[in-house]
C-alpha cells in the first residue's frame, strides 16, 4: 500500500490511523452460514478464477 500511501500524500492527504473492525457475533448458526458463504466467495475468487484466466 505504499504506492497509494504516496498518490494520496500527494495530493495533501494526511496519514489518519483508526482502529480495526470485528464481527459481534449475535446468533451462532447465521454466522457459520454467512462464514461458510464467505469462504466459497473467497475460494472462487482467489483459486478457481486464476485457473480459468490462467494465472
Amino acid at each position: 500500500m505504499h504506492g497509494l500511501f504516496l498518490f494520496k500524500t500527494g495530493f495533501g492527504g494526511a496519514l489518519i490511523h483508526r482502529l480495526g473492525s470485528f464481527d459481534a457475533v449475535l446468533n451462532g448458526a447465521v454466522y457459520g452460514a454467512y462464514r461458510a458463504a464467505e469462504n466459497a466467495r473467497a475460494f472462487y475468487h482467489k483459486k478457481l478464477m486464476k485457473k480459468i484466466r490462467g494465472r
